[in-house]
């Protein structure tokens, strides 16, 4: 049997260097400039949509301020739209956009 933390280090190195090869070739086809986290969000809240913001940070297991930040700039990017909850004024809700369908 391995020892976790020698799994969890394996984990970490192998996704790091997923993570760096997706940045180098993304830079061709990334052309919004969302990066590798910003397509993470979109995949996950396509999944998930529409979806409260903390549901979104729970399913991403990431810290909501990071979350907020990233989400904002999708916003921006016009690839989510936020909305406030029918049923709590002060949730937002997320849903991609069109563009961020297409993504």
């Amino acid at each position: 049997m391995q020892d976790p933390y020698e799994v969890a280090y394996l984990v970490d190195r192998f996704m790091r260097r997923i993570s760096a090869n997706l940045h180098d070739k993304a830079l061709a086809v990334d052309t919004d400039r969302v990066g590798p986290f910003g397509g993470m969000i979109l995949l996950t809240l396509s999944d998930i949509q529409p979806a409260p913001i903390s549901l979104l940070v729970a399913q991403m297991g990431r810290d909501k301020s990071h979350m907020t930040r990233a989400i904002s700039s999708l916003e921006k990017k016009g690839m989510i739209a936020r909305r406030t909850s029918e049923e709590d004024a002060r949730v937002s809700v997320l849903e991609l956009t069109s563009k961020g369908t297409s993504f």
